[in-house]
């Protein structure tokens, strides 16, 4: 019985320093889109958009209109799944590689403190092993809590400010770029307009045609 007490309380009492993460998803889907982007041919020049599923919805090539596109975007992707998927990410040596990811973390209840390390991680890894790669770290969009698909989602509006500061603050430290999408998507009440989403998580078209606006500059050599 002591010892059955001493094993809940060990669960009960967090440790100094710890930091919860999301665990990387094991849906059939995404899987087969992990598996099917290790045997997909690499291109020179390559410009990767990376994240979960809101780049996974983008049709990139004809919203772009540029060759070297290459979508790498999975649905409920979390930022210790990019981790794991950067291999196949960095073989290429992309000349850009666009990232927006974290809201799946903040969903699942991982802490801001470890989808900071990860991204960070991530920005290292890009720079050690593909030093000409230029790297975009895009703001998480607004979420909009008039819909009810996806309430963990949805009600993580003043969470994802505060972690879009500090992602802005992170990509000055590590000398990259910080995309800032936010202001774009959002309504003078504070949430994702509704003009631009159909669920309050997700973009619609009109969304993407935003978002690939904002693109198209950095695109450029």
């Amino acid at each position: 019985m002591r010892l059955l007490s001493l094993l809940i309380l060990g669960f009960l009492i967090i440790p100094p320093g710890f930091s919860q993460e999301a665990a990387v998803p094991t849906s059939v889907y995404y899987e087969r889109k992990s598996d099917l982007f290790r045997f997909l041919p690499n291109g020179p020049d390559e410009i990767i958009l990376l994240g979960n599923s809101i780049t996974d919805g983008g049709n990139w090539f004809e919203l772009l209109r540029d060759p070297r596109i290459k979508n790498r975007g999975i649905s409920a992707d979390v930022t210790r799944g990019i981790l794991n998927r950067a291999d196949e990410v960095l073989e290429s040596k992309p000349l850009k590689i666009f990232l927006l990811i974290g809201i799946n973390d903040l969903a699942k209840g991982a802490s801001q403190e470890n989808i900071l390390d990860n991204i960070g991680t991530f920005v290292k890894r890009v720079k050690s092993e593909s030093p000409r790669t230029q790297t975009y770290i895009q703001s998480i969009l607004p979420v909009n809590p008039d819909y009810t698909s996806y309430p963990k989602h949805v009600s993580k509006g003043e969470a994802i400010v505060e972690l879009n500061k500090k992602i802005a603050l992170l990509c000055q430290d590590m000398d990259v770029e910080y995309l800032n999408l936010y202001p774009y998507f959002i309504t003078q009440d504070g949430v994702l307009n509704p003009e631009y989403t159909n669920d309050g998580l997700h973009l619609s078209g009109s969304g993407y045609i935003v978002w690939s606006e904002i693109l198209k500059p950095y695109l450029k050599d």
